[in-house]
């Protein structure tokens, strides 16, 4: 299983700096490298908060980089982020059955623990060092 994390991006107004940084441009090259490089990963993770303000533009804008994407993505929200504008954009879909912008994404490794994060971007920890020890070799998948 390999999957790529992205988080934070804090996307403004199409064209606007954000802290002297154009998140758009830097979210590109993101989406390029992971195309180049990565594109055997099984899905992208990409934990808010998406827009700096919440802005409907940046969602749009948010959007349209992703649909360049050549993984599959998943993503949830952070507390720069606003619900209603980000639903307006993805589409109500996105919500789960109590409405929020929640997944949960089993990777097999024990049926009792499935990798899981909440719409502010908390990964479950239990899961996350996990992860950890299958990247440096600690435990084999399914252990």
């Amino acid at each position: 299983m390999k999957f790529v994390v992205l988080s934070d991006l804090h996307l403004g107004l199409p064209g606007q700096a954000v802290n002297g940084l154009d998140p758009a441009a830097r979210l590109i090259t993101a989406v390029e490298t992971i195309n180049r490089d990565h594109a055997n990963a099984d899905f992208v993770a990409i934990a808010g908060d998406l827009a700096d303000l919440g802005a409907p533009q940046a969602y749009v804008q948010l959007h349209t980089i992703l649909s360049g994407l050549t993984v599959p993505y998943h993503i949830t929200l952070g507390n720069h982020d606003d619900r209603a504008n980000y639903l307006a954009v993805f589409g109500a879909e996105q919500n789960d059955a109590e409405g929020r912008v929640s997944k949960v994404i089993d990777l097999r490794w024990s049926p009792r623990d499935p990798f899981g994060y909440n719409d502010r971007g908390q990964p479950r920890r239990r899961a996350v060092r996990r992860a950890a020890r299958l990247a440096c070799g600690e435990i084999r998948r399914g252990h």
